[in-house]
């Protein structure tokens, strides 16, 4: 015998719902990126940005949704957010890009498509972002996505340079930064260079506040966590 309690079924229907098409979509590009935003549709759940570049199959329009995952395929992608960004566009192209909302199987029409045209190449990397901090006893690990074209980063506290090493996976970059003394407030600034080439090295991070670990109090007192050597006595048989 058993007994099943606190079932809770829901039952949705969108029954005769319309949805508006989003409004006010505004792009703001760079020269490979456009930030596109727009006004919130009433009772739409997600939202699929397309764009398309007039020179697409010999002049022919191919609305692309977002992500697109190769030159020639695209995946379909719906965000709850009220905004997109698009990446990977050439320098001084010009693009159109529409918006639909979604609620379950309901679809609007698309906004009118808003033209915009990339701008020329800006030689000046862009700072990182969306950085991650996890501090240590001596370090501190910043994790963040790679910055196009830079090849090496820079850590800065005040205006002194820190000592950094890194490594790339998957477009992401894994920064340890080394030699910080513990339990030690810092204010960290990160930026992206590329020694070498005609890239501009990016601006410096908003101050990023870390405070570093404390030394136990087993390690302090000079105690090994490993014997150093070994000493056995047999007796005389």
């Amino acid at each position: 015998r058993f007994y099943i309690d606190n079932i809770e079924i829901k039952v949705v229907s969108y029954g005769d719902l319309k949805l508006q098409a989003p409004k006010n979509v505004v792009v703001t590009p760079t020269d490979t990126t456009a930030e596109v935003v727009w006004d919130k549709v009433n009772s739409a759940e997600t939202y699929v940005v397309e764009y398309t570049s007039t020179c697409d199959a010999c002049g022919q329009d191919v609305w692309k949704p977002l992500p697109v995952t190769s030159e020639t395929e695209a995946t379909l992608a719906a965000t709850t957010e009220l905004k997109a960004e698009i990446e990977g566009l050439a320098f001084e192209t010009e693009y159109s890009v529409r918006v639909k909302a979604l609620a379950g199987d309901v679809v609007s029409e698309y906004s009118e498509p808003v033209v915009f045209k990339t701008l020329a190449e800006i030689k000046k990397l862009k700072t990182p972002k969306d950085v991650v901090v996890a501090a240590g006893v001596a370090t501190v690990d910043l994790t963040f996505p790679l910055v196009t074209k830079a090849t090496d980063y820079e850590v800065y506290n005040g205006e002194t340079k820190l000592t950094s090493s890194f490594t790339e996976a998957e477009k992401v970059i894994y920064l340890t930064v080394s030699g910080l003394e513990a339990k030690t407030a810092y204010n960290l600034q990160l930026k992206a260079v590329a020694p070498g080439s005609d890239m501009e090295a990016s601006d410096l991070t908003e101050a990023i506040a870390v405070t570093t670990g404390e030394i136990s109090a087993y390690v302090s007192a000079g105690c090994e966590y490993k014997p150093t050597s070994l000493t056995a006595q047999w007796p005389d048989w």
